[in-house]
């Protein structure tokens, strides 16, 4: 059994815990459909671009950075305030859903293992 504590987990557990299951559900299938998109691009040949090039899994772990960076500012804003969620007060799981789904796609390790796995499996040219 592993235990991964991820961007991803820690979005899905807070939404939970704030603001109930549907929040969470939500943002376990932003997730999925993110996992989704990136397996068919490994399968298609397009996430290659990954592992041959320094600077564009510096510039992804940079955007990933900043992007969490962004959420922890914003969480402990709301912390502070006392307005966790009021944001998206009208559509709660809508926002973790689209969270989910952006904090997967630019994911480096979650990039990074999709493009091995999709270059172990395509043929070599």
């Amino acid at each position: 059994m592993s235990s991964t504590l991820g961007p991803v987990f820690m979005l899905t557990f807070s939404r939970g815990a704030q603001e109930g299951l549907l929040a969470a559900i939500s943002c376990a299938l932003g997730s999925a459909l993110a996992d989704g998109i990136l397996f068919i691009l490994s399968i298609l040949g397009a996430l290659r671009f990954v592992t041959q090039s320094n600077m564009m899994l510096v510039g992804l772990d940079s955007i990933c950075v900043i992007a969490l960076g962004w959420h922890g500012i914003k969480l402990l804003q709301a912390q502070y305030h006392g307005t966790f969620g009021a944001t998206a007060a009208a559509h709660p799981s809508a926002s973790g859903f689209w969270r989910a789904l952006g904090f997967t796609l630019i994911n480096p390790l979650t990039l990074m293992f999709f493009a091995i796995m999709g270059a172990s499996l395509l043929p070599r040219t």
